[in-house]
């Protein structure tokens, strides 16, 4: 895809402006939104995907993990949580959305007792996986079950999360 232009975002679509004619627009419908994070701007590729890290959080299981041991470097463990999940995600999340907002979660790991984090099945593994090999005891529970199965528009590094999108081409 050459650059384009996200001219407008709405509730319920977005405008997308092919140069160098601007008169070329598509037009993307959207239902059932579950997400967004889309601002104006240039793009430099666009997609709708039914696989895309910005879909663990809607097709995935969640799960609570709880620690049931302290640890000694807290500092080393989050750092090491979230180079993982930003390499499993892409970029496109971060741990900050993940671990617990109830507690600091160095005091959570420097106790060795609490809620350290909620979060989709795929990235709650990376985290038991990181606290293990520090060899810090877990239990995880099951929090929620995916809802349907969304989709995601992937407009650059701008995204939508939605049952479905249609597409409305408007020739320059």
């Amino acid at each position: 895809m050459n650059k384009a232009k996200i001219s407008h975002a709405f509730e319920d679509r977005c405008v997308i402006c092919v140069p160098p004619n601007v008169t070329e627009t598509w037009t993307v419908f959207y239902e059932n939104v579950f997400e967004a994070s889309i601002q104006p701007g240039w793009i430099d590729s666009a997609g709708i995907f039914e696989h895309h890290p910005v879909l663990f959080d809607w097709r995935e299981s969640w799960q609570q993990t709880f620690v049931n041991s302290p640890v000694t470097f807290p500092e080393r463990i989050l750092k090491a949580i979230a180079e993982r999940i930003a390499g499993r995600t892409r970029g496109w999340r971060t741990a900050d959305r993940y671990i617990s907002s109830d507690s600091d979660p160095l005091v959570v790991l420097t106790k060795g007792w609490g809620n350290f984090s909620a979060a989709p099945e795929s990235i709650t593994n990376i985290i038991v996986d990181v606290l293990s090999r520090a060899g810090v005891q877990t239990n995880t529970a099951t929090v929620s079950r995916p809802q349907g199965r969304p989709k995601a528009l992937i407009l650059g590094r701008n995204f939508i999360v939605a049952d479905q999108f249609t597409l409305d081409h408007q020739p320059g």
